[in-house]
């Protein structure tokens, strides 16, 4: 499905996905959450300087030995900088103590149409077994993400992949889906969306530099959260070997929804967009 890019429309579909409030405050009401990041929200998990970033839970299963203040998380102006982790949700689990995955909880959502979304500016270089993705799932060990990968061969570098974790696959990581290599590049600045419609889900990258490069998955039953009464959704950010990179956040957002699902997946489909029309803040690749 292709983004809408009409600023018109774009304004008007975010009005009524989070109303009138002010495009800097952490938003939470039905709809769900719209975070900024343009200012410290108290009492969440806290950045490298003590700011609360307004993530205010973690994937259960990781990031147990990482400090209060979390060195792997920065809140700047109008942004927040993530760095991987030497860590994998793959072969059973592997360093998870620090893996870096906040979130949020989404407590009696059960079949309900999900869709989370973040705005990543200025992609770093991704290298190694680099990995940035948003994720839902129940805990560590039954969790199905979605977003950039690099590493494992040369047909997948550089490439958007959904990828289960699981007890039926061992819990170690299968990709229904995988897109063809060399799919994003460094200084991209790319929406990335993960979503369930209708008991399906997938994924979606809209390539704001690069338009043509932009697509979506198939949509595909994922079993293992069908019917979950709870579940948690964040992002993910590691790396099982080295060296370790940087992204920048412009945004993050999720929404659930009974019905009607296709307003929904319009409204937070633009989110990003209408937050990289309002600013182009670039820094170096790392």
């Amino acid at each position: 499905m292709k983004r809408v890019k009409t600023t018109t429309l774009i304004l008007a579909a975010l009005a009524l996905l989070v109303g009138n409030l002010p495009f800097g405050v952490t938003q939470q009401a039905h709809a769900g959450v719209l975070l900024n990041f343009s200012s410290p929200v108290p009492g969440t998990i806290a950045d490298v300087n003590g700011n609360g970033t307004g993530f205010d839970t973690r994937l259960p299963g990781t990031g147990a030995s990482l400090p209060s203040d979390d060195p792997n998380l920065n809140l700047t102006a109008g942004g927040l900088l993530i760095t991987t982790t030497q860590t994998d949700f793959n072969y059973g689990g592997v360093n998870l103590g620090v893996a870096e995955a906040p979130g949020f909880y989404l407590q009696g959502v059960g079949n309900s149409d999900i869709i989370a979304s973040t705005l990543v500016d200025n992609l770093a270089n991704f290298a190694g077994s680099d990995q940035l993705c948003l994720y839902v799932g129940t805990s560590s060990s039954n969790v199905l993400r979605g977003g950039f990968t690099y590493g494992g061969g040369a047909n997948v570098n550089g490439v958007y992949a959904l990828t289960e974790n699981n007890a039926s696959t061992g819990n170690n990581d299968i990709s229904p889906f995988v897109s063809s290599p060399n799919a994003f590049s460094p200084g991209d600045d790319v929406v990335l969306s993960i979503e369930r419609i209708n008991g399906l889900w997938s994924i979606a990258w809209n390539d704001l530099s690069n338009p043509s490069a932009s697509g979506q998955s198939p949509s595909l039953d994922i079993a293992s959260l069908d019917s979950q009464p709870n579940l948690y959704v964040g992002i993910y950010a590691a790396n099982p070997s080295s060296p370790f990179i940087t992204n920048d956040l412009v945004n993050f957002s999720v929404t659930t929804t009974p019905e009607p699902s296709t307003l929904t997946l319009f409204g937070l489909g633009v989110v990003g967009m209408a937050a990289y029309g309002r600013r182009r803040r670039k820094r170096p690749v790392t």
